[in-house]
């Protein structure tokens, strides 16, 4: 069974109500290193506007590789585990 890794982060109400009223999103994501192409780019897990205040956030360590002609990356493109 995979490992199940968690998170929870609170907010004061007043901070939810300024970075609300301000536009900002909540995002989180997954910092990568490698040598090929001279990087890593990071992996956005979670971007929303709907802010709370308590956000849990759980995953595991899965992990997947894929080739392609192109470096660029839309939205549409989703990578399978084989």
């Amino acid at each position: 069974m995979a490992t199940v890794y968690a998170i929870t982060i609170t907010l004061a109400p007043e901070t939810v109500q300024s970075l609300v009223r301000e536009g900002y999103s909540f995002c989180a994501f997954k910092a990568i290193a490698t040598t090929a192409g001279g990087g890593g780019t990071p992996l956005y897990w979670i971007a929303t506007h709907a802010l709370t205040g308590t956000i849990d956030i759980r995953w595991t360590a899965d992990y997947v590789a894929y080739v392609s002609p192109t470096e660029e990356i839309g939205h549409d493109i989703v990578a399978v585990p084989l």
